[in-house]
């Protein structure tokens, strides 16, 4: 059993710019954000692929000294069987200008635990730990870790533009957005950057000892860092904004692309495709 690395399936990214201040929408908007994604692995060893997809409702609630409250939610057609399989939304966050993130109404989120362990028959004690059914999963019980699970339906930068310098956890630096013009037509503001080694290998290390913990074996961090010390990693990962959409519409895609040579010529390519689109709603 080997996981993906979270490099290729997170959206943990940030934009880094001289001018990349965040989007500013009117109070009251509403947006419906879709996020597909595709993944693919191949070696000497076999491969494998995966595609999934998930959609939130967006809405800007407020905007004001103590910065812009958004709401995250479950689309409005969410059933309630389907609301009743996840406690962490609706989230409310309030975001500062110096970009902080606080989780307002943390009660609400308590209560929706408490009754979420109980339905699966779980108490707290398996809070922290990774169990596996159709895929590995996280069983998460701390509130504020729905800030970090909302960056995926942010809304992009309001002044994307050429020359802008733009960064994504996982690369080595920033480098400035560039205008492009694909062979469908449409024009891109795209960042092209290099993929970290090191930022990888923890990942790799990390997806070992959750392997480990669901399957029972014994395994410290430091064999697992022994494990991956002298893997040789290199990649892009390549991010587009599309300027032809609807004027309502913002679609982004992220596509990161890697080799892992583990040695003894096992050299493993792996590739993730990510497709966000945000729509306005009203």
């Amino acid at each position: 059993m080997r996981l993906f690395p979270a490099l290729l399936t997170a959206l943990a990214l940030s934009v880094t710019a001289t001018s990349a201040a965040a989007n500013n929408p009117p109070v009251g908007a509403s947006y419906e954000v879709w996020v597909e994604q595709e993944t693919a692995s191949e070696s000497e060893n076999g491969s494998g692929s995966s595609q999934s997809n998930s959609a939130r409702q967006v809405t800007i609630l407020a905007d004001g000294p103590d910065g812009q409250t958004i709401v995250y939610d479950l689309p409005p057609d969410t059933t309630e069987k389907d609301r009743a399989r996840t406690w962490q939304w609706p989230a409310k966050i309030v975001y500062a200008a110096d970009g902080t993130a606080r989780l307002l109404e943390r009660e609400a989120h308590e209560a929706r635990l408490t009754d979420w362990l109980k339905l699966a028959n779980w108490t707290r004690e398996v809070c922290g730990q990774w169990i596996f059914t159709w895929n590995a999963f996280y069983i998460e019980c701390d509130p504020d870790a729905v800030i970090e699970d909302a960056t995926a339906y942010k809304l992009p930068p309001a002044d994307l533009a050429v020359g802008v310098m733009f960064a994504r956890n996982g690369t080595v630096a920033p480098v400035p957005l560039v205008e492009r013009a694909l062979d469908d037509g449409r024009v891109v503001l795209e960042a092209d950057m290099v993929l970290d080694p090191d930022y990888v290998r923890a990942e790799m290390v990390e997806s070992d000892l959750i392997v480990a913990q669901i399957m029972g074996n014994p395994l410290t961090p430091d064999e697992a860092k022994a494990a991956h010390a002298d893997d040789v990693i290199a990649g892009t990962i390549t991010v587009q904004f599309d300027l032809t959409a609807a004027p309502d519409e913002w679609v982004r895609k992220d596509v990161t692309q890697m080799t892992v040579d583990e040695g003894e010529g096992d050299i493993e390519t792996r590739k993730a495709t990510r497709v966000t689109t945000w729509t306005r709603t009203n």
